[in-house]
């Protein structure tokens, strides 16, 4: 994944990339889960802005303990998360000469 910006959206950004073995050129769509749960429990404040594009990733960070919340707290986040993973497998069914739609999901969770 490079660098080059092509496009971007309330939850994430959609980065110009290149497949290691073939130098194909696709896009690769970078979801922010934390930004779309905190919209979608209302927690945003309007003004506030996510910070996970702006740090680098701490894959071995120490996670803050929480009080554990009821299940049917994470329920809209977790019908959001439904909504991006159906829009990967329509994508998917897509079918174009000049365009190849391959979908991979990764939980990056960050510390602190």
């Amino acid at each position: 994944m490079t660098q080059r910006v092509l496009g971007s959206g309330a939850f994430g950004r959609v980065h110009m990339a290149y497949a290691a073995k073939t130098g194909r050129q696709f896009a690769c769509k970078v979801v922010d889960l934390n930004a779309m749960a905190a919209q979608v429990r209302g927690d945003s404040g309007g003004e506030k802005k996510s910070k996970f594009f702006s740090k680098r990733p701490q894959l071995f960070a120490k996670r803050k303990s929480t009080k554990a919340k009821p299940w049917n707290a994470y329920a809209p986040v977790l019908k959001r998360i439904e909504m991006q993973k159906r829009e990967a497998i329509f994508l998917a069914t897509l079918s174009h000469v000049s365009s190849h739609f391959s979908s991979y999901f990764q939980d990056q969770r960050r510390g602190g």
